[in-house]
């Protein structure tokens, strides 16, 4: 990632990439058909690649979605699961917990 924060407009030069990593150029030249295949970059010349919609802030903006769309998530389930302990834990439905967890699911469709 810090190759391509680096890049001017997202054109990376796969010789500065196999020297900085320190890799063999077959492996550089693996990942690159990989990533050409998922139209993620495209080639612009024989050893320079361009990576498509090249958007840092945009990259950054979809992190912070994803990571606060987890949170809520996670939210949810603990919410979910304290409710469920809450409602198993009372006398009246502890006697028929079957019958009580039958009830409580065809309410929630």
């Amino acid at each position: 990632m810090q190759l391509l924060h680096t890049a001017p407009n997202g054109v990376l030069d796969l010789n500065e990439v196999t020297r900085k990593l320190g890799t063999r150029k077959r492996r550089v030249y693996d990942i690159t058909n990989v990533l050409t295949g998922i139209q993620l970059i495209k080639k612009m010349s024989k050893n320079k690649v361009q990576w498509i919609d090249f958007s840092v802030a945009k990259t950054k903006a979809d992190l912070l979605h994803l990571k606060s769309t987890e949170e809520a998530l996670d939210w949810l389930i603990k919410d979910c699961a304290q409710q469920l302990f809450a409602l198993t834990d009372l006398k009246d439905n502890a006697e028929y917990p079957l019958i009580f967890l039958l009830a409580f699911s065809r309410t929630r469709l």
